[in-house]
């Protein structure tokens, strides 16, 4: 054995075995566990010239895994939840090359997440028996599900689900329940044939109750609620030793731990997302009870060999795809200068709120829809664009999620009216969704509008469209999804008018088309800070993406047109693609009305600027092309 190979057993022996020093009359319960992998079965996180990725990936966690289980033959492999959605690979086969990867090297369980609803519960339930008859019986949980009555449907699903499992590790009896989070009955379809309970205390304590009963010694919840409320069900619950959670796409370097009374505690752990991360934990079991708990998370990274024979069945799956499917895995498509951020900074952190992602998804609505507003939420992307060549699977891994009727990938995009008063309550609900739940699920992304927040909702919302003040009793045309107007129609029952659904346009062919129009993606082409949180006690900078250029591209002199609704002076400034000034600040006087001034370009590099004028308090910024 070399010395590499001898290296990379020590260190699935430390993730296994090495937390602590076991005595004879000790039992170790070993553990790995993955959590919203949503198909991304080939390796990502960017590309190299030759467009292959080399970070994370199944093949790479199906060796660390195979090496566990020949370290423990009665390892658990626990998966905590959404395997569906996020990769176009999902679909083609609807997951289940992965189930049957997972099965073949000893899945214990599998919880159901709420993107497995993502189709609907009958092709859920489809899904699902398949795998179970072909695969064997793959433990899939959930103990909070409720077949609703006069649904067949729904209670077919309900026999490809479990409650729980008891599995006997060592001569240890270890008990395993699961449960999805609710907002699967808002955010994915499962009704109508199943609702998702959400008395998790209840229903924790009750399957809690049934497995001391059936003599179990340790007890562990395969949870997909989120760390949050992971936390709270264990705040509540005795008896839990170990939660494996997923759906927040936590990484727990450290695991959380919350004590349920003065001498046990519950350890709450996540791996990530994606196949970027594994997790590993060692339960420590003396004489029935547990005495320590250890975990340890590795990254999938480069220096972690691939599986040989998964990776060349990924490959056959990939090469034999027809020619125009696979050019979505092997086809440069566009460039990104640099990774475009997907995730929120914390809400309550004042600043800018508006992520590349989100930028850049909302810009394309609103360009393709040509309409005042393009609008998106921060939970219906999934992962940041990385920087590098682009193909097109990293576009609807980008946007994660979505099905629809006419080619099934995405959701169906929407245009429609909505007045002034609603438009500021739906905002309102997605920022308040946002603070109490401590995600960015509702989290607005916007092009066309300006949104200021105070960073505790005290004060009035400030919102401008194309600049100006937002007018309660006029009309807006915004193009979103249908994911979008179903959340406003459906559950805050506002009122839209002029509504058109685009049954063969979705949100991935619109990104697709605007990505490779753009051909090289740059921060400044995306860049937008539409959504910004302030401190109440002070007066947030307003910030409209509404400069006019003529010529625009432009050689040697610029007329910029400005409107604004505060008279002073102002400063132009030029950044280039880095997000460097490149000239010098020219201060200007502007009236409060319509301007027009003349910049001199004529020691500008072709290329894109971004233009921001500025007196402190409002800034207006606009894309300048320089070409001769």
């Amino acid at each position: 054995m070399n010395a590499f190979c001898t290296r990379f057993l020590l260190s699935i022996y430390c993730l296994i075995f090495g937390f602590s020093i076991s005595f004879s009359e000790e039992v170790e319960i070993n553990i790995i566990h993955i959590n919203d992998s949503h198909s991304n079965l080939l390796p990502g996180k960017g590309r190299d010239e030759n467009l292959k990725s080399k970070y994370g990936g199944l093949a790479r966690a199906v060796n660390l895994i195979g090496m566990g289980r020949e370290l423990d033959e009665e390892l658990l492999l626990l998966h905590a939840g959404d395997f569906s959605i996020g990769d176009f690979l999902w679909y083609i086969n609807y997951g289940m090359p992965e189930i049957a990867t997972l099965k073949s090297i000893g899945l214990d369980a599998m919880t159901i997440g709420n993107h497995e609803f993502d189709a609907g519960t009958v092709n859920l339930s489809s899904i699902l028996m398949t795998a179970n008859q072909d695969y064997g019986d793959c433990n899939f949980l959930s103990a909070n599900l409720v077949a609703n009555e006069g649904y067949s449907e729904g209670y077919q699903l309900k026999q490809e689900v479990k409650d729980y499992i008891i599995k006997d590790v060592k001569g240890v009896k270890v008990g395993i329940f699961g449960m999805t989070t609710s907002s699967a009955n808002m955010t994915s379809i499962p009704r109508p044939e199943i609702s998702v309970d959400p008395n998790y205390v209840l229903i924790a304590n009750e399957q809690v109750a049934k497995l001391q009963a059936e003599g179990c010694d340790v007890i562990i919840f395969l949870s997909h609620l989120g760390s949050k409320d992971d936390i709270f069900v264990a705040e509540q619950t005795k008896g839990i030793h170990l939660i494996v959670g997923g759906h927040d796409h936590m990484t727990t370097y450290e695991p959380i731990i919350v004590p349920y009374d003065e001498e046990h505690s519950t350890y709450i752990v996540q791996a990530g997302a994606f196949y970027h991360s594994i997790g590993g934990v060692s339960i420590t079991v003396n004489d029935g009870q547990v005495t320590e708990i250890a975990n340890q998370i590795i990254d999938l990274e480069e220096g972690i060999p691939e599986e040989p024979t998964v990776k060349e069945s990924l490959d056959y799956l990939i090469n034999e795809l027809p020619a125009e499917v696979k050019m979505m895995f092997d086809s440069l498509m566009a460039n990104c200068s640099e990774t475009l951020t997907e995730k929120v900074l914390p809400f309550v952190d004042i600043g800018n709120k508006s992520t590349g992602v989100g930028c850049l998804i909302s810009s394309a609505f609103k360009e393709w829809g040509e309409t005042d507003i393009g609008f998106t939420t921060g939970g219906l992307s999934a992962q940041p664009l990385y920087q590098g060549p682009i193909v097109g699977n990293d576009i609807i891994r980008m946007l994660g999620y979505g099905v629809n009727a006419y080619d099934g990938v995405g959701y169906n995009m929407v245009k429609f009216n909505i007045k002034g008063s609603d438009l500021y309550m739906g905002i309102l609900f997605t920022l308040q969704m946002s603070l109490g739940a401590g995600d960015d699920e509702f989290f607005p992304q916007v092009s066309g509008m300006n949104i200021a927040y105070a960073i505790d909702l005290s004060e009035e919302l400030l919102i401008h469209v194309d600049g100006i003040p937002l007018d309660l009793e006029e009309y807006y045309s915004l193009t979103t999804t249908v994911f979008v107007a179903g959340i406003l129609t459906d559950f805050l029952e506002i009122s839209i008018t002029d509504y058109t659904l685009f049954e063969s346009m979705s949100d991935v062919k619109v990104l697709l088309n605007y990505v490779s129009t753009l051909q090289n993606i740059t921060q400044e082409l995306v860049a937008c800070h539409n959504v910004a949180a302030y401190n109440p006690v002070d007066v947030p900078e307003i910030i409209h993406s509404d400069v006019l250029f003529s010529p625009n591209p432009a050689s040697e002199l610029v007329n910029i047109t400005v409107n604004s609704a505060m008279s002073g002076n102002y400063e132009v400034m030029i950044y280039d693609y880095r997000g460097m000034k490149v000239s010098l600040k020219n201060s200007y006087f502007l009236d409060g009305e319509l301007n027009q001034l003349s910049v001199n370009t004529s020691s500008l590099p072709n290329g894109a600027y971004l233009v921001k004028v500025s007196n402190g308090r409002i800034s207006h910024t606009g894309k300048l092309i320089i070409s001769r």
